[in-house]
């Protein structure tokens, strides 16, 4: 019973270590063409500049929110109108990856789409960890330093 803690301490460790080694072989188990490759990097690329724009202006919607919050007695009408505003950049936004998510699994199938995006989230939490898999790593003919720089967005 003792060795309980241990066993899942080293468990967890383990499994930890395990998905830092193993991005290649599951990048690899893609098997996207070059052709394919260079699609998504387009696809997604058509989409970045219309999202970050949209960013743009929820932020300055939650901006203006945070200022007038800073008010003696701001109006609950021009807070909810400005709550709604950044709601709609929000739908916006997400409406936009969805699109392009699901142009991607028409693109190459659902089973590759599927690891795609377990990868796409895999790079979104080493980033949260300040640690970024694969790209330096990346050294084939590929692509493949850019799209995972891509895939930091495509969920």
């Amino acid at each position: 019973m003792k060795c309980l803690p241990f066993a899942l301490v080293m468990l967890f460790v383990s499994s930890f270590l395990w998905g830092q080694t193993n991005w290649r072989a599951e990048w690899l188990r893609l098997n996207l063409t070059d052709a394919e490759t260079s699609q998504l990097i387009s696809l997604v690329k058509s989409t970045q500049p219309e999202i970050e724009r949209d960013r743009a202006e929820r932020s300055i919607v939650h901006a203006q929110l945070e200022r007038l919050l800073l008010e003696p007695a701001p109006a609950m009408t021009d807070i909810e109108a400005l709550v709604r505003s950044g709601a709609d950049w929000d739908i916006k936004i997400r409406l936009l990856r969805i699109g392009r998510s699901l142009q991607v699994r028409a693109d190459i199938g659902n089973e590759r789409w599927a690891l795609l995006s377990h990868l796409a989230a895999k790079v979104s939490e080493a980033e949260k960890l300040g640690k970024h898999p694969l790209v330096s790593k990346a050294s084939d003919k590929t692509n493949t330093r850019e799209l995972f720089l891509l895939l930091e967005d495509f969920n």
